[in-house]
């Protein structure tokens, strides 16, 4: 597509209709649409979404969509898939949509992508996203942004299902100077992932809402949702479940919800964090629920682990702290349960025994590890350890007066709903 007229132009796809594309580049759009001549792809009438099959790819950077500098582009309810003939890591597509900079000072901006599914094929290349922002042209050339105008802005990703991908959704900002601005991931579902079910980096204003990420499997690192140097970022009411690596060795090789660092603190709160597992793994620090490096603010999460098995040395954490002194983090109103029943369990764990960066508006958490013993902690800090509640608060205070510890009755599976919620302070759980 290369052009559009005034008034802007909406393409009505029948529902239930397919092709398959006989060109690489059947999915570019090589346009620009405004606010007023806006561009649209949507599914007409009801039944089975429209559905595109892929063509053969050429190399390593094939997507079935690409947008290149275009703006003001929505797909709604139109499905894209793998070619089942695309068997080799050139044929294959390596993303379901490619948001690409059509030069240094064009980046795409108010792309809405929503109501659809993307199935691609991870078996053959190790970096398949379903949805993939970077810093490449439609041909795969890196492109460095040299202006506002050259970022990625005022993005929608909502209601897609992803499967079968490295990532799901993979957000690839540029540098500190032009990071790529104003995305909302929301409602989405990612499952059979390798690497991340959500990953932003160098991106600004980001909100990650809603999102079910499950069935995550690798023999590498892996984690539900990255996050990373940016600003304002927000991670809240999403759900994180059955994610297992078969690693042997590295530290923190499943996180839940990893809180990288960035230039502000990230809102992470109303998480739902469980079945995070490393059968193999011998570090002592192999799994975190959730895992923050950076300002960070986690009110209102949940995180439930149960490691019944893994390597020599093993470990785990529902809540992991990597510090220094620029910063800080501020718990409230959380759920941290380790019920691990092998190797070490660590309800809260830092890196360090600086308390000064654990902020005293820190309260009313809940933080179990089993029975105490040596191997069942409340509180690890590298050098002291807490078994019991009344020695952790002793060594916080004036933090964490009002917490407290006790296995909590969930209702059922995953969502990790309190039977009676009476776990609060005057916030609903």
């Amino acid at each position: 597509m290369y052009g559009v007229g005034s008034g802007g132009v909406t393409f009505k796809v029948d529902a239930g209709h397919t092709e398959t594309f006989t060109s690489n580049y059947g999915g570019l759009i090589y346009v620009t649409g405004t606010a007023s001549n806006p561009i649209e792809f949507k599914k007409e009438g009801t039944g089975a979404n429209p559905l595109i099959t892929a063509a053969k790819g050429l190399g390593s950077t094939d997507g079935i969509i690409i947008i290149s500098g275009g703006d003001y582009i929505t797909f709604d309810g139109i499905d894209v898939i793998e070619n089942v003939l695309n068997a080799s890591s050139v044929d294959c597509m390596e993303f379901g949509f490619l948001l690409a900079k059509a030069n240094e000072t064009n980046g795409p901006k108010n792309i809405t992508i929503k109501n659809l599914s993307i199935t691609l094929n991870n078996t053959y290349f190790t970096a398949v996203s379903g949805i993939y922002n970077s810093n490449i042209n439609k041909d795969g050339q890196n492109i460095t942004v040299t202006s506002n105008a050259g970022k990625t802005e005022d993005i929608l990703i909502q209601n897609t299902s992803i499967s079968n991908v490295t990532y799901g959704v993979y957000v690839n900002g540029n540098n500190f100077t032009y990071r790529e601005n104003n995305i909302l991931i929301k409602n989405n579902t990612i499952n059979n992932f390798e690497t991340a079910g959500i990953y932003a980096y160098y991106s600004d204003n980001t909100n990650i809402v809603g999102n079910t990420i499950e069935n995550g499997v690798s023999n590498s690192y892996l984690t539900g949702m990255y996050n990373g140097w940016g600003t304002n970022y927000i991670v809240e009411k999403n759900t994180i479940t059955n994610l297992a690596s078969s690693a042997t060795s590295g530290s923190h090789i499943v996180k839940g919800i990893q809180g990288d660092y960035s230039m502000s603190s990230t809102i992470i709160k109303n998480n739902i964090i469980s079945n995070l597992t490393a059968p193999n793994a011998t570090n002592i620090d192999a799994i975190d629920g959730i895992y923050t490096y950076g300002d960070n603010e986690c009110y209102n999460n949940t995180v439930f682990l149960y490691c019944a098995s893994g390597g020599i040395g093993f470990g785990s954490n529902a809540f992991y702290v990597s510090y220094t002194s620029a910063f800080s983090t501020k718990l409230r109103n959380n759920i941290f349960i380790n019920a691990s029943t092998y190797g070490r369990a660590v309800a809260y764990n830092r890196n360090g025994t600086t308390l000064s960066t654990y902020l005293s508006p820190s309260d009313y958490n809940l933080f179990y590890a089993g029975t105490p013993s040596a191997n069942n902690l409340i509180f690890y800090d590298g050098t002291n350890s807490d078994q019991t509640l009344g020695d952790y608060k002793t060594r916080v205070a004036t933090r964490d007066q009002n917490s407290y510890t006790g296995m909590v009755n969930f209702i059922t599976g995953d969502s990790l709903r309190p039977i009676v919620a009476d776990y609060k302070n005057g916030t609903t759980i």
